[in-house]
């Protein structure tokens, strides 16, 4: 499911935190940044599902710079929170 841009901008608003806006984001410090909520390692970009799964809006939330430098590379599939359902639903809450 390929989304517009509007749509994905009025998703990533949605989840916006207290102070986040987009005259902030970027990679200043005090900034948010763009993140893959199963990262991008994670996946085997040569293969198109894989490709659909990474960069499906369901999978990109905005998180806080520091928080996202923590959180850098990590997955644990069996702490992870989302199902992936199909390419019109993507990622799901378990």
């Amino acid at each position: 499911f390929i989304c517009s841009v509007k749509f994905l901008i009025t998703q990533l608003e949605k989840q916006f935190e207290e102070g986040m806006t987009w005259k902030n984001y970027g990679r200043e410090s005090g900034c948010w940044n763009m993140d893959h909520r199963r990262c991008y390692d994670s996946f085997r970009l040569k293969d198109i599902e894989n490709q659909r799964k990474c960069c499906h809006w369901t999978n990109l939330q905005p998180m806080w710079k520091p928080e996202n430098r923590a959180k850098s590379n990590h997955f644990d599939e069996a702490t992870f929170e989302y199902k992936w359902i199909d390419k019109k639903t993507g990622w799901i809450k378990k």
